[in-house]
């Protein structure tokens, strides 16, 4: 009987591979497993399911464990934890891959590469459509682009592509509360012939069809819905310089009033004129009975 056992304990630690037909249950009765417990297998090839206890597989400084029912965790008590899933991997200098991650107390999910990869799209598809939102990572250097419904339309999108707010209440008192804001820094380090646009609209009309009908377009539209107004000055447009915007340079109000900087007054020298360029200026004469001026 002894070189019976001593004869399938050899045969068992001779292989690599263990087959199983059935399921492998590892630590049913939900006991901690120390470092001498744990197993380390060369090969192992299931033909059943791996069921396993209560407890978690636990590496050197990862845990992977079930938190609650149907809730998988990646946790390491309180440090942030990285979840990898590779497009290409050649070794570890070598790759392209999706992280999903936690840094600087910031939750990430980013598209990665280095050595030979290539930065790859991060895409965001729901059901039935090609591509709603596609973030383009141009380059290692990291210089992001971010681009929304790349898809093409047969129907008009009368929510829009992109909407902000979505007319979700904001209940604050006080203080400046803006919903869309766009700072990029444009600082040439040396001379530079950079033309610097912190906003660019240049959509495409093509009513090309041979009876196109009475559409139209508005490259900007204001459309704001007044339902109770604050008491001080409302504006549709507001331009102005310096840092906190301070200076007025050009508004129109809410009730359709066009202000310039320089027009202070009704005074006939206060006039606003047209020039011969067809650019906007001020009245240097008096306004004549016919309405000329020399206009500035």
């Amino acid at each position: 009987m002894k070189k019976f056992l001593f004869l399938f304990l050899f045969l068992a630690l001779s292989y690599r591979d263990v087959i199983a037909a059935g399921p492998i249950i590892m630590n049913p009765g939900g006991q901690a497993l120390s470092s001498t417990d744990s197993p380390t297998f060369a090969g192992l090839t299931l033909n059943g399911a791996l069921v396993m206890g209560a407890n978690s597989i636990q590496f050197t400084d990862s845990t992977l464990i079930r938190d609650a029912a149907n809730v998988l965790a990646l946790r390491n008590g309180v440090n942030a934890q990285q979840l990898s899933i590779y497009n290409t991997f050649t070794d570890a200098s070598n790759y392209e891959r999706l992280e999903l991650l936690w840094s600087s107390n910031t939750a990430t999910i980013r598209a990665a590469a280095a050595g030979t990869g290539t930065l790859r799209n991060l895409n965001f598809t729901p059901a039935g459509l090609a591509s709603t939102i596609a973030i383009q990572v141009v380059g290692n250097s990291g210089n992001p682009s971010l681009y929304f419904a790349t898809y093409a339309r047969t129907t008009p999108t009368t929510l829009g592509r992109v909407d902000f707010g979505n007319l979700a209440a904001n209940t604050s008192t006080s203080g400046t509360s803006i919903n869309v804001r766009m700072r990029e820094s444009f600082s040439p380090t040396a001379t530079s012939t950079m033309l610097a646009e912190s906003l660019s609209i240049e959509p495409t009309i093509n009513y090309s069809n041979a009876t196109p009908g009475a559409g139209s377009y508005r490259a900007i539209n204001i459309a704001v819905t007044e339902t109770a107004l604050p008491t001080g000055t409302n504006y549709l447009l507001y331009a102005a310089a310096g840092a906190a915007g301070t200076t007025e340079m050009f508004s129109v109000t809410n009730a359709g009033e066009l202000k310039f900087a320089g027009v202070s007054g009704d005074a006939d020298t206060s006039a606003l004129c047209k020039k011969a360029d067809d650019t906007i200026g001020v009245c240097s004469s008096v306004v004549g009975a016919t309405g000329l001026c020399t206009c500035g």
